[in-house]
């Protein structure tokens, strides 16, 4: 685990005053004991945080749609989740899903992200948004790993995220992706079902144990966008009820999770160097600084002005979380440092083969309806970083 522990350090966000380091330094201070098995964040209807409990762990949910005091954009929220993730017990789980509108195809006229542009229109309050709440994520995971907790982090597969996220996560050469179809797990009758697919990044190919793909018969779906005028739009409704996990999918992670071997036993055979520069897909991405200079990501804490009418009825979408809820009009804050990605050389280009973050591309194709099965190439057999 001294490897992890160091990639963790390495970490260069700064959130609310916090780094990663001054956290696990004070960790066993602000925290009597640690008495959680999962913590749930952006928890939507709690499907993973229910399944928990049902097979008797003690687990925490944490989401704003069901208390203001859980804004976790706020630093208040985010001190308080922050208290849940120390609490967690080691080889405990923490599930996070964080607000996904702003990384995904239907908002892009808005929020400006592209393969090359993943930090967007930085102008635009629900990309600071999604910035703030994706980095508190990436932060969580860095405390969370070196503490030995295994965590997973889902976007739907054709959300920037992950290339967003990309200087952090590739810190941690045991992430690893998998694919879950919603309509595999779904209740639904058959052609009323959703093809979601949702990409999870975890602590290890346990997360393969829950990756589903569609089986609908004739591979038949209900749209959650449609042409009008020429133009992609969104029914509101059916994409407000694809934010819920299935219960199904809730059981099927949990089950995945408590059979996973501790994280110290799974990563202490990864040997955690740095990759040469010719053989790193990493090399333009993140920072400009130097090999080894680790400079601050820092958050501006300034508020941002309140969304106003002209925000929402310009972007439909602003209500449509494909996550979770909809939090474009929580308490953002500004990201304008973070660093950029170069236009020409996004090693997540195309590829997505659900194996080690260091050695491969993470997916940020984008969900289409006209393709009956879209996804189906991008659950492949997962393989290991290289052995000690």
């Amino acid at each position: 685990m001294d490897g992890v522990v160091a990639a963790a350090l390495s970490c260069t966000l700064h959130l609310f005053g916090f780094t990663v380091t001054a956290v696990l330094e004070k960790a066993e201070e602000w925290v009597e004991a640690r008495d959680l098995d999962v913590v749930e964040l952006w928890s939507g209807v709690e499907a993973i945080t229910r399944a928990a409990i049902n097979k008797r762990f003690r687990a925490r949910a944490f989401d704003v749609i069901h208390s203001p005091t859980e804004d976790i954009t706020t630093e208040a929220g985010f001190n308080l989740a922050l208290r849940y993730v120390l609490r967690l017990r080691p080889s405990g789980l923490l599930a996070m899903a964080p607000v996904c509108s702003s990384f995904t195809f239907p908002n892009t006229s808005n929020t400006k992200r592209t393969k090359s542009r993943v930090q967007g229109d930085i102008d635009y309050e629900p990309v600071r948004a999604g910035n703030l709440m994706a980095n508190i994520a990436a932060f969580f995971l860095a405390v969370a790993v070196a503490r030995g907790v295994h965590c997973s982090m889902e976007n739907p597969a054709g959300s920037l995220m992950f290339s967003f996220l990309a200087p952090t996560l590739r810190l941690f050469p045991f992430l690893v992706a998998g694919i879950a179809d919603r309509c595999a797990y779904s209740e639904e009758p058959f052609g009323e079902r959703f093809k979601k697919p949702y990409k999870f990044m975890a602590t290890g190919d346990w997360i393969h144990a829950m990756a589903r793909k569609c089986s609908c018969p004739n591979k038949e779906h209900a749209h959650l966008m449609t042409d009008v005028d020429g133009k992609k739009t969104g029914n509101l409704s059916l994409m407000k009820a694809s934010q819920a996990y299935p219960d199904a999918l809730g059981v099927a992670l949990v089950d995945a999770w408590s059979r996973a071997p501790a994280l110290e036993h799974q990563v202490q055979s990864l040997e955690l160097v740095e990759c040469q520069e010719d053989e790193n897909p990493w090399d333009n991405v993140g920072e400009d600084a130097p090999a080894g200079a680790h400079t601050p990501q820092v958050l501006n804490s300034e508020p941002i002005r309140p969304l106003n009418a002209a925000d929402i009825d310009d972007n439909p979408w602003l209500d449509v979380d494909e996550g979770r809820h909809n939090s474009a009009d929580c308490n953002p804050f500004d990201t304008q440092r973070l660093s950029k990605i170069d236009a020409d050389s996004n090693p997540w280009d195309d590829d997505d083969q659900g194996s080690a973050f260091r050695n491969y591309h993470v997916a940020t194709r984008q969900s289409t309806e006209s393709d009956d099965d879209p996804w189906a190439e991008f659950v492949q057999p997962h393989k290991r970083a290289r052995q000690v």
